[in-house]
């Protein structure tokens, strides 16, 4: 994939950001509602219609983007559909299944090393870098992982701790929305007290004017929401410390690390692939195939054919279509 495309592809990620993540803070919110007191749910209603409003704000965008992905999803479909092979034989090539035993440690790797410099609940960012660093892991096991008819036990592995990290971003996102919702509240509860100063009425008393002021103030809601938001950051993380921190995610590691091992060795998948689910549409024999083909290096494709990502010639006119890639 280009370079170009892969920054569009990044683009419409960001474009659709803001509308996503206020529609999970609206969700919590919804769910938290019930708890809170009545004086409270004055600040509660009041960040709801601010995510509210976000949100509709952001939809324009999203959708513009979101056009914009349909393009070049047909673009990327048609392009990724085929890869070039060498004609001829390579004596330099490694198997597939080696290669990938590789790129799999190093993905691993990657995820242990971003895990380990998760230590407390504020470190947000080293954890943002784990949950990309678990996405990426499970993205390239997957494919070979319904080739193959197993590992299905340590993608469930991969995807429960992209949920938790998930959560913890969540949360952390959340907080700096807080934060700033707060700032915006302390200016309009300023306007409030100078109203209350500064307005002469003859049919309320001052003592009334306080007290109305009051019932709009959403600053007691915004403090029980952070405690609130507070006390499901901590378990969520006293959760991730326990499973997947220290040697929590051993297990994990040691799954893919025979997951990988097993590929590796042409004799070893050759004897011990397993018949594949009966749903898939893959049999073992397309396996074993796949991973025994030969990965030329670069300078093996001087003379190169046109082959559907599938594995098999791609026709003759497909061929000439595609011959840009």
């Amino acid at each position: 994939m280009s370079r170009k495309k892969r920054r569009n592809l990044s683009r419409t990620a960001e474009a659709t950001r803001e509308t996503r993540d206020a529609a999970v803070h609206l969700e919590w919110l919804r769910k938290e509602r019930p708890v809170l007191n009545g004086r409270q749910r004055v600040g509660q209603s009041w960040l709801t219609d601010r995510f509210e409003r976000q949100r509709e704000e952001g939809c324009d965008t999203a959708l513009t983007a979101a056009a914009e992905f349909s393009t070049l999803s047909s673009a990327l479909t048609r392009k990724l559909s085929y890869y070039h092979a060498p004609v001829r034989e390579a004596d330099t090539s490694d198997r597939f299944g080696a290669v990938f035993e590789e790129h799999l440690t190093a993905q691993s790797d990657k995820l242990r090393k971003r895990l380990g410099r998760v230590h407390e609940f504020t470190d947000a960012s080293e954890a943002h870098r784990a949950r990309i660093a678990a996405k990426n892991l499970r993205y390239v096991a997957e494919p070979i992982v319904r080739l193959v008819g197993r590992g299905d036990e340590m993608i469930r592995a991969l995807k429960k701790l992209q949920d938790s990290l998930g959560e913890l971003h969540d949360v952390h996102v959340f907080a700096e929305e807080l934060v700033a919702a707060t700032e915006k509240a302390a200016g309009s509860r300023a306007r409030r007290v100078s109203e209350v100063v500064l307005t002469a009425d003859a049919d309320e008393s001052e003592v009334d004017r306080v007290r109305r002021a009051r019932a709009r103030d959403p600053g007691p809601g915004l403090l029980g929401l952070a405690r609130l938001l507070h006390e499901r950051g901590m378990q969520i993380f006293a959760d991730i410390e326990r499973d997947w921190l220290e040697d929590g995610g051993e297990a994990l590691f040691e799954q893919v690390e025979k997951f990988a091992a097993d590929l590796s060795e042409r004799e070893s998948v050759d004897s011990e692939i397993e018949p594949v689910r009966t749903d898939s549409l893959e049999s073992p024999r397309r396996a074993e195939r796949i991973l025994d083909r030969e990965v030329p290096r670069a300078s093996d494709y001087a003379d190169t054919s046109l082959v559907k990502s599938n594995g098999d010639e791609a026709p003759a006119q497909e061929a000439r279509e595609d011959a840009r890639i």
